[in-house]
């Protein structure tokens, strides 16, 4: 029967994905190779135009920086852009790599270079747009672990003053009698409904 030869196939199908899904790294690799050929996407169709192809490639590694990192860099020097990498602990080797690749760009639009060498630059750039990236989730990662860190330390309990011990300890008793939150104020509308005259 056909039923008897699927089930196995969906239990396998299963199977592989839910350790795909358990590869948090290989997740991340694939997450960031996926990024870096979105944004050179552009830069691949025009392989065969070595002008348009730095052009593009250029512009997808400047587009990158402003997605990824929510920074505006067509204003910005190399020195800038190597800053700022830097300043979000990229590390150096990287920096260096992205701004290698830059200066790349500015330098095969007016000298001759061959078809090997583009494809070179554009293995680069996926790479270095990779590297960017898994860099940044594994910040985020170390972020979010500290953070989870610092909010198991803290304790669970709030820490009242006596006067809220006071207050809590009985707060159906503390009808009308609760402090005002402010020095001074007024009382401009009471609880409940309330209707307007025009």
């Amino acid at each position: 029967c056909i039923r008897d030869r699927l089930i196995p196939l969906f239990i396998l199908a299963g199977n592989k994905r839910r350790q795909r899904l358990a590869d948090v790294q290989g997740n991340r690799l694939r997450r960031a190779n996926k990024l870096a050929k979105k944004y050179l996407s552009e830069a691949k169709k025009q392989m065969g135009n070595k002008v348009l192809f730095y052009e593009s490639l250029e512009r997808a590694l400047h587009n990158y920086l402003k997605a990824k990192l929510n920074i505006e860099t067509s204003d910005f020097s190399k020195e800038r852009i190597a800053t700022l990498l830097s300043e979000r602990s990229i590390q150096p080797q990287t920096v260096t790599e992205f701004i290698t690749l830059l200066k790349s760009c500015e330098f095969a639009r007016y000298t001759p270079t061959s078809t090997v060498t583009i494809k070179e630059d554009y293995k680069k750039a996926v790479s270095v747009i990779s590297e960017i990236d898994k860099q940044i989730q594994r910040i985020i990662a170390l972020a979010i672990a500290e953070s989870n860190k610092k909010k198991n330390r803290s304790s669970k309990v709030f820490d009242l003053t006596p006067e809220a011990k006071i207050l809590s300890n009985n707060f159906m008793s503390n009808k009308g009698q609760l402090p005002w939150p402010v020095e001074k104020g007024y009382i401009t509308l009471r609880y409940g409904t309330v209707s307007y005259t025009h």
